[in-house]
């Protein structure tokens, strides 16, 4: 979403830690809201030199189905389509998402497609998902397209306790298929992944809950994320969240709408 701060870790490819409010509400956005839970409705960043906002619009099945954000006076709209409870595509001015599913509902892949320039190829990403007997995801693989090669980027195999991911390795090449980093991500037991070793260096993050509160890497702190505020159901109302080079924490109010 419009709202993530996503740093591209390690590597620099595909690993994504969210830096700012998306993600850290823990909300319900698929279908009716369960007692107790929530979704978010709007989330407003305060930059320095910027403001970005985004309001949600959710259908009479819960299910959001557009998306507008704006950052500085810069709007853009996001719609959401259903084919029955499942995503089928989302599309912007910019950029198309298309999720494909096999006979027993499992996604199996997904490709996203940014539309650069009406004079070029668009650049497309593709997402293909392997499942073990167990219906576990246990690998991904992840492509660059276009109308003429296929480019792997990243291949992530799974190792699971039960149904919970607890170790996931990450091949990364360059497009020439040479490997350039192998990286392993330990989880804890609620599914985030606490460390980060190899090639690049060693990063380890800390949660609450599924909240990140910080990342670090070869023991200096890159970011930090605080939720000083939280609603009636447990949800943070405001984050904060400090970058290494900045000295003022950056704002970010989310708004919820609650069962």
């Amino acid at each position: 979403m419009n709202l993530q701060r996503i740093a591209l870790l390690l590597s620099g490819i595909l690993m994504l830690v969210v830096m700012s409010c998306k993600k850290s509400d823990n909300s319900s956005s698929g279908n009716n809201l369960a007692p107790g839970s929530c979704r978010v409705i709007s989330e407003e960043e305060i930059l320095a030199t910027d403001t970005l906002s985004a309001t949600y619009e959710y259908d009479n099945e819960g299910k959001m189905f557009k998306e507008t954000s704006d950052m500085s006076g810069l709007p853009m709209i996001t719609y959401y389509i259903y084919t029955g409870d499942r995503f089928s595509y989302s599309f912007s001015g910019i950029d198309t998402t298309y999720y494909y599913y096999d006979g027993i509902g499992r996604l199996y892949r997904y490709q996203y497609v940014e539309h650069v320039n009406p004079y070029m190829q668009p650049i497309r990403q593709d997402h293909l998902f392997a499942f073990d007997a167990n219906n576990r995801v246990y690998r991904e693989e992840i492509f660059i397209l276009s109308d003429t090669i296929s480019i792997k980027l990243d291949s992530i195999l799974f190792e699971y306790t039960g149904d919970n991911v607890t170790k996931a390795r990450q091949y990364s090449w360059s497009g020439s298929g040479w490997l350039l980093s192998e990286t392993d991500f330990t989880y804890d037991s609620m599914k985030n992944y606490v460390k980060a070793t190899g090639i690049p260096p060693i990063s380890v993050f800390t949660w609450s809950a599924n909240n990140m509160k910080t990342y670090t890497t070869n023991g200096v702190l890159i970011m930090k994320n605080e939720y000083p505020e939280y609603n009636a159901n447990g949800y943070p109302t405001l984050v904060t969240y400090t970058y290494l080079q900045d000295t003022i924490p950056v704002p970010c109010h989310v708004s919820y709408e609650c069962n």
